[in-house]
C-alpha cells in the first residue's frame, strides 16, 4: 500500500492498535516534514497589519521582541536550576527557535479567543474570520481584550520533564530555585485531571513588575510546563496530529487522520504522578500590581 491507502485504512478502522498508533505518527509526521503544511506558510502570509481592528499589531510586535530578549538570560537561569539539581532528573526540551511565539501566531491567538467570546454571546454568528467578528463587534470585542490578554502567558514558553516517581517533588524544588533567582510565579494551572494529552503542570513565571499594557503584559511573563517524560511524548505526538487536522489546506484524508489521532491520545491513560491532581500553589502577586 502507499501512504495515503495506510492513512485511509487507519481512518477506517474503529479500534486503534499501538502499531497502527505508530504508523499514525510516521505518516502524519512525514506529511508536515515533507513540506505540506501550507497552512504555516498561509499563517505567516497573512496581511494583518491591514487587518487589525483591535489594534494590537504592533503591540504584539513589541511584545515578541521583549520576550526575546529576555529569552537567554531566561534560559541561563532556568538551565542553571537544571544542571545543579542532577537528582530530580530534569530535562529541558526545545530551544530558542520553539521558544518564542511568532508574531503572526500571538496575533490570531489573540483574536480567536475575543471572537469566541462574542460567538459564545451571539450563538448567531455564522462568520469563520476571527478579526471580522471582532470589526463587527468592536465595542465588544475591545471590552474583552485585557481579559484575554491577561490570560495568555506563552509568549515564551519552555517545557521540562521530571521522572514520574519524584515528580511532585522535583516540582516543588524547581520553583523554589526559580523563586531564588528573583522570578514571581504568576499564574498556575494544573491540568493533570483534564482528559487530554496535554496533562501537567503548568507554570507563568515574571521577573519583575513593570507596570500594565498589552506588549508589556505579554512579552515579560513566559510559561514552564511541566511534563512526566511519558505525556511529554504524548503532547507532541498530539500536536503533530493537531497541525494537520487544523490545516484548511491539507489533504482531507490526512487531515481525517489527524482528527482520529488527537482523539486517540486524548483518551489514552497515562501515568499520573502521586499527589499530582491535589497539587496547588500560593500565587504571589507584586506588591505593587
Amino acid at each position: 500500500m502507499n501512504n495515503i491507502e495506510y492513512v485511509k485504512n487507519i481512518v477506517s478502522n474503529i479500534t486503534i492498535t499501538p502499531e497502527m498508533a505508530d504508523l499514525a505518527h510516521r505518516l502524519l509526521e512525514s506529511y508536515l516534514q515533507g513540506g505540506k503544511d501550507d497552512f504555516t506558510l498561509y499563517v505567516r502570509n497573512v496581511d494583518r497589519k491591514n487587518n487589525d481592528p483591535l489594534g494590537i499589531y504592533r503591540l504584539v510586535e513589541t511584545a515578541i521582541d521583549i520576550a526575546a530578549g529576555n529569552e537567554m538570560r531566561i534560559t541561563l537561569d532556568i538551565s542553571d536550576v537544571l544542571k545543579h539539581n542532577t537528582r530530580y532528573q530534569y530535562v529541558l526540551k526545545g530551544d530558542a527557535r520553539t521558544r518564542i511565539k511568532e508574531v503572526g501566531r500571538l496575533f490570531d491567538k489573540i483574536y480567536h479567543k475575543v471572537a469566541k467570546k462574542i460567538r459564545e454571546n451571539h450563538p448567531g454568528i455564522d462568520i469563520m474570520i476571527d478579526t471580522t467578528v471582532c470589526s463587527l463587534y468592536l465595542e465588544e470585542a475591545l471590552g474583552y481584550l485585557q481579559e484575554v490578554v491577561d490570560n495568555i502567558n506563552d509568549t515564551c514558553r519552555y517545557t521540562i520533564t521530571i521522572p514520574q516517581d519524584i515528580y511532585i517533588d522535583g516540582l516543588s524544588h524547581f520553583i523554589a530555585e526559580m523563586e531564588k533567582k528573583g522570578y514571581t510565579v504568576y499564574n498556575v494551572k494544573n491540568k493533570w485531571d483534564n482528559a487530554s494529552s496535554c496533562r501537567g503542570i503548568f507554570l507563568v513565571f515574571e521577573k519583575e513588575y513593570t507596570g500594565s499594557g498589552i506588549d508589556i503584559e505579554l512579552g515579560n511573563r513566559f510559561e514552564v510546563q511541566v511534563h512526566t517524560p511519558q505525556n511529554y511524548v504524548f503532547k507532541e505526538k498530539s500536536r503533530v496530529a493537531y497541525d494537520v487536522f487544523r490545516n484548511p489546506l491539507a489533504d482531507p484524508d490526512y487531515r481525517k487522520l489527524g482528527d482520529k489521532m488527537r482523539r486517540y491520545y486524548h483518551g489514552s491513560p497515562i501515568a499520573i504522578p502521586d499527589g499530582a491532581v491535589e497539587w496547588t500553589y500560593p500565587i504571589k502577586k507584586h506588591k505593587n500590581r
